[in-house]
């Protein structure tokens, strides 16, 4: 089904590491001009951390105000982080501005990631109640991924070839479908298109741009399951494909691991 059908474009987990404390998005905080709680979430520990980092992070956090209690145990960008808000304490722009612009842009564009996955997946389930085939769901890091489990020909060309909008401040969508589904989640975020333009951050930009919805694996093969070695008692399958760039693997492996429907 997946060689016929192809397979929704999202991003998985790993574009968003930046939330997988599970507390919610720091771009969204920039975004919305919420200084303060972006850097809460900023300093909000992962278990993905590591043992020093979950110590300095949960030090901050108890001793939010008391900037210089943790400092101690601060490095790099954190450090410069409590330096700024110990010279001054309520400067919450002016510490956001410390951090590397890299990893700023990086957490905006995470977000604006998260809103294409929910966007994709939105329409997914619109279209599959307008045209009554099966989907399945699957939770990831941040959301639900909703994939279809068979698609016929009208519902594979209607989602198959839209380009789905990674909203930015700037984004114009012209189909009334998508247009819809994005209104819809946006209102879900509690945010708009103009919200989305990193008014705290000089030089920093969010513009919209489009992502395919859908990805057509080429040349996907898969061998004969052989006794894995790193998990006994369990099988392992070996998998040959290419995708077009951009496109992540985990999400075709996520796929294929959904179970097909039973016959009736």
């Amino acid at each position: 089904m997946v060689r016929r059908d192809g397979l929704p474009n999202y991003y998985d987990a790993q574009r968003f590491g930046s939330a997988r404390h599970g507390g919610g998005f720091m771009g969204r905080e920039i975004f919305l001009g919420h200084r303060e709680r972006a850097l809460r979430l900023y300093f909000t520990a992962s278990k993905h951390d590591d043992r020093r980092t979950r110590e300095m992070k949960r030090c901050v956090l108890e001793h939010w105000g008391t900037w210089r209690e943790c400092l101690p145990l601060a490095q790099g960008d954190a450090a410069r982080v409590l330096e700024r808000l110990a010279a001054s304490p309520r400067a919450y722009r002016q510490a956001l501005l410390a951090l590397d612009r890299r990893f700023l842009v990086f957490v905006l564009n995470a977000y604006q990631s998260f809103l294409f996955n929910e966007v994709l997946a939105g329409l997914i389930r619109r279209t599959a109640g307008a045209l009554g085939f099966e989907t399945g769901e699957l939770r990831y890091s941040v959301g639900s991924f909703a994939f279809p489990i068979a698609l016929g020909d009208e519902a594979r060309a209607s989602l198959g070839r839209r380009e789905l909008p990674v909203p930015g401040y700037d984004t114009v969508v012209a189909d009334d479908d998508v247009r819809e589904v994005l209104d819809a989640v946006l209102a879900g975020e509690a945010i708009g298109l103009d919200d989305l333009r990193a008014r705290q951050l000089p030089r920093i930009s969010a513009h919209g741009v489009t992502r395919p919805a859908w990805m057509r694996p080429a040349h996907l093969e898969a061998g004969k399951p052989t006794d894995d070695d790193r998990y006994p008692g369990r099988l392992s399958l070996a998998l040959s494909f290419s995708l077009p760039r951009g496109c992540y693997a985990t999400i075709l492996v996520k796929r294929l691991g959904l179970a097909a429907p039973r016959p009736r």
